[in-house]
């Protein structure tokens, strides 16, 4: 029996994972909504999704509804839903930021139906493309990479089966978080690398002496300064406002390094600023070798038991064991 997954909202994320789920070997109607009609039919074209539906006529019929919404909008949609959702079915939340959403989901979903978050970290090859490269939606994106899964406590077994499951089909790794250590990570590592670049930018083409600089410019102030143009001014604007208060604690952490950076620079104290330039780059060589070798420092990853997706056989009929053999 073909079970349905109705896509609502269909970003990057939510394209790969349709993709993902199109090439796992099981029976699933793939629906698919978003407010931009070129999206959606660009992911129907692409094979994202089967049919691109208008979400409320079709949500009864989904066993889970993936949403990838900011803010107000992802409780319009889900508002709009909720009164003709299945018993049963899961909310599947991939926005980039989930506090928000946490603290009222409880209101507007039914009884009956569940709420889970996922936060997906791309694969090492996605995450190596050079920066002039416009990485493009695939069924690999998070191949290899890791899922960080917000489960409220109140969640019954369907929830995280959800969760587990698409990690299973998107080859990621997964690992409990709470909303704000999400949030707090979505800050730091997509959203102030933006802003950094942006007030980069500003710097250079606001001195007397752009005319010249970007003449001179180079690889370095190109990678660092990308995603003033690859973000759209937009999708950043509304993301720095959600998530303001993480935005704003980890803008504050940046602006102090800088300033020590600075101090020891104005003060010829180059012993200790070689010494700063050489912690960051061995740090970050480390992280990179983690990623590449899907292995980290410690044991604080709380890693959830993949092989439980196979209780979620019955729920969309995938069969983990028939996907892996795939491999």
């Amino acid at each position: 029996m073909s079970a349905t997954i109705l896509f609502v909202g269909l970003d990057d994320v939510n394209t790969s994972i349709g993709l993902a789920l199109g090439e796992a070997e099981f029976e699933v109607t793939r629906l698919g909504f978003d407010p931009d009609k070129g999206t959606a039919r660009t992911a129907k074209k692409t094979g994202a999704i089967d049919r691109v539906v208008r979400p409320e006529h079709e949500v009864e019929n989904a066993a889970i509804v993936i949403m990838g919404f900011l803010g107000d909008q992802m409780r319009d949609y889900m508002e709009l839903l909720a009164p003709n959702m299945s018993s049963g079915s899961v909310v599947v939340d991939t926005s980039p930021f989930k506090s928000a959403t946490a603290s009222w989901v409880d209101e507007v979903l039914p009884e009956n139906c569940s709420y889970v978050g996922i936060v997906p970290s791309v694969s090492f090859e996605t995450l190596m493309t050079p920066v002039s490269q416009e990485v493009e939606p695939s069924a690999d994106m998070f191949r290899g990479g890791l899922l960080g899964v917000i489960l409220p406590p109140s969640a019954p077994e369907e929830a995280l089966n959800a969760a587990l499951n698409l990690a299973q089909i998107m080859d990621a790794k997964p690992f409990f978080i709470e909303a704000g250590e999400s949030d707090a990570a979505q800050a730091a590592a997509e959203w102030i690398p933006a802003l950094a670049g942006t007030a980069l930018f500003q710097v250079a083409s606001k001195d007397p002496g752009w005319r010249n600089v970007q003449r001179l410019a180079g690889r370095g102030f190109a990678n660092a300064t990308a995603l003033c143009s690859q973000v759209s001014p937009e999708t950043l604007s509304d993301n720095l406002n959600i998530g303001r208060d993480f935005v704003i604690a980890k803008l504050d952490a940046l602006v102090e390094r800088l300033q020590l950076l600075r101090d020891h620079l104005a003060e010829e104290n180059g012993k200790t600023l070689l010494e700063e330039l050489t912690e960051a780059n061995e740090a970050h060589l480390n992280w990179l070798r983690a990623r590449h070798r899907r292995q980290w420092d410690g044991d604080d990853i709380d890693s959830a038991d993949i092989t439980r997706a196979a209780m979620l056989g019955s729920f969309i009929g995938y069969d983990p064991q028939r996907h892996k053999r795939r491999e």
